[in-house]
């Protein structure tokens, strides 16, 4: 491009600046120092993990019109991914006998532990009897209580995580640190 004195110069950004009116450069430097917050604030709150349970980012676009003070703000939401399943390794558990029939869940907590499931307190007996088999997993281990569904067996069905800890026969609770719940009840 030359310059129309026709000196044969090439224009540069300081130019195309010039030309630009004070609206559009307002517009332009809050869109930049949107960005930048937006980056900032997803780098600190952002700790890296994938954790299905935090929000997903979010985007702003600001659009103004040509010669115009009105703007519009839109906001789009980007799904992050999922946690990974943990392996059965991770997944801290204890299988309560509400079968009324002893060694119950010394023997299911046995079977599991040969599937991976090695993180596990000692076997307990609950304080009554139930019909069926359950897992209760916390909030956000869908996927693992129901591979848990599949090697207890017994037709084990999954059901919600208490919000009160069982009390155990042996007169102490459920530990707080346990993700996961085994019951054996009766065959339906």
């Amino acid at each position: 491009m030359s310059d129309s004195s026709g000196s044969g110069k090439q224009s540069g950004a300081p130019d195309l600046m010039r030309g630009a009116s004070p609206q559009m450069l307002k517009t332009v430097g809050l869109l930049l120092a949107a960005f930048i917050l937006g980056v900032v604030m997803l780098n600190v709150i952002d700790d890296g993990s994938t954790s299905s349970t935090k929000k997903p980012p979010s985007t702003t676009t600001t659009h103004a019109g040509k010669g115009s003070h009105n703007s519009t703000t839109t906001s789009s939401t980007t799904p992050k991914t999922t946690a990974k399943q943990l392996a059965p390794a991770q997944i801290h558990l204890i299988v309560l006998n509400a079968s009324g029939v002893n060694h119950v869940a010394a023997n299911v907590s046995s079977a599991i532990r040969g599937h991976g499931y090695t993180s596990q307190e000692t076997a307990e007996t609950a304080p009554a009897t139930r019909k069926g088999s359950a897992v209760q997993c916390r909030p956000g281990l869908t996927r693992e209580a129901n591979a848990l569904v599949l090697q207890v067996g017994n037709k084990s069905k999954v059901e919600p995580f208490p919000g009160t800890l069982p009390k155990l026969k042996s007169g102490t609770s459920v530990p707080a640190t346990v993700q996961c719940i085994v019951i054996i009840g009766t065959v339906k």
